[in-house]
C-alpha cells in the first residue's frame, strides 16, 4: 500500500511518543486503554430500558483511519456485562501494534450501573499487562501481571476509588439516561485500576443527525463538551499538565435508538498533540426488551 507523507507523520508520532495518549483515553472512555456515584451532579438516570443488548462498532482515525474499536454491552434483570477491544489497523500497524482489551461486571441499583469487576489488558508484545479490579463492600482491589512499580504520586485513595466506576460500566450509565434533558451531565469518576481520573460534562445541545446516524436508524443526538481530568495515579504534574494532553474539551456526540431506546457514543472528536482524533460508529446490532 502507497502511504502519504501525512499517514507516515502521524504513524512515527504515535510511535515515538509510545503512547497514543488521547487516543486511548477516548478508547478507554469506549472500553480499554480506553476506566460515585457516576453523576455527582446530576439525578439518577431515569426511563431507561431494564434489557438490552448492543453491538457496537466504531472507526478511529488521525487523518487516516487507524484503529478498530468494539464494544458491548448487555443488560438482562439488573445483571450488566461489557466488553471492548481496540486495535491498530492498516498503516499503524506497520509502526506500532496495538491491541487492547477489556472485559467488566456491573449491577444496576436504582436504574445506575454500579462496577463489581474490571479486567483490561495491552497485549502488544513489549509490555502487555493484565489488569482485575474488584469494587467490595469496603475495599476496591487491584491485581495486576506484572505488578505496577509505581501507582502515582499521589496514588488513588480508597475513597477516589470507591466513588468511582470503570470506564465501560460509566460510559453504560450514560447510556441509561432518560431524556435529552438528563445526558451529558456532572462528572464522572472512573478508576482502571491504577489511574483515577474525572470526564466533566460542560454544556450539551440538541444538534442534528448525520446521514450516517440516520442510516443506522438513531432518532436524535446530543452533542456534548467534555474536559479529561486527572485526579491520582499519575505522575506528579503541574495542574495545566492534567489533561493528557487534551486543551480543549472533547466533543462527543450520543444518539438515541427510538423514542426510547439507550443512547449510544456516535461520534467522538479530540485535539491532540497527534492531530484531530476522531471515533465514528459505524455499525451497531441491538435487541430491546
Amino acid at each position: 500500500m502507497r502511504k502519504t507523507i501525512s499517514q507516515v507523520s502521524v504513524c512515527q508520532k504515535l510511535d515515538r511518543n509510545r503512547k497514543p495518549g488521547a487516543v486511548l483515553a477516548l478508547g478507554l472512555m469506549v472500553f480499554a486503554a480506553m476506566p460515585s456515584t457516576a453523576f455527582a451532579e446530576a439525578a439518577a438516570p431515569v426511563a431507561a430500558p431494564s434489557n438490552f443488548k448492543l453491538a457496537l462498532r466504531y472507526d478511529g482515525r488521525l487523518v487516516v483511519k487507524v484503529l478498530d474499536i468494539s464494544l458491548d454491552h448487555s443488560v438482562r434483570d439488573g445483571a450488566v456485562e461489557n466488553r471492548t477491544r481496540l486495535r491498530s489497523y492498516g498503516v499503524l500497524s506497520a509502526f506500532k501494534k496495538l491491541d487492547q482489551r477489556a472485559s467488566g461486571t456491573a449491577r444496576l441499583v436504582d436504574g445506575e450501573a454500579r462496577s463489581i469487576n474490571f479486567t483490561h489488558q495491552n497485549i502488544d508484545g513489549k509490555r502487555d499487562r493484565k489488569v482485575n479490579v474488584a469494587w467490595r463492600d469496603s475495599d476496591v482491589l487491584t491485581t495486576s501481571n506484572p505488578q505496577y512499580d509505581f501507582m502515582g504520586d499521589p496514588p488513588a485513595s480508597l475513597a477516589q476509588k470507591r466513588e468511582s466506576n470503570d470506564p465501560l460500566t460509566q460510559l453504560l450509565n450514560v447510556s441509561l439516561s432518560g431524556s435529552s434533558r438528563d445526558i451529558c451531565k456532572g462528572t464522572l469518576k472512573i478508576f482502571d485500576g491504577k489511574q483515577r481520573y474525572n470526564l466533566e460534562f460542560t454544556e450539551r445541545a440538541p444538534t442534528e443527525l448525520s446521514k450516517r446516524e440516520k442510516d443506522l436508524g438513531l432518532k436524535t443526538a446530543v452533542q456534548c463538551r467534555v474536559f479529561y481530568k486527572e485526579v491520582a495515579g499519575f505522575k506528579k504534574k503541574p495542574p495545566e499538565k492534567q489533561n493528557q494532553g487534551l486543551n480543549r474539551p472533547i466533543v462527543i456526540t450520543f444518539a438515541r435508538i427510538g423514542d426510547d431506546g439507550p443512547w449510544v457514543m456516535s461520534d467522538v472528536v479530540a485535539e491532540t498533540s497527534l492531530g484531530k482524533a476522531r471515533i465514528e460508529l459505524k455499525s451497531m446490532t441491538h435487541t430491546i426488551g
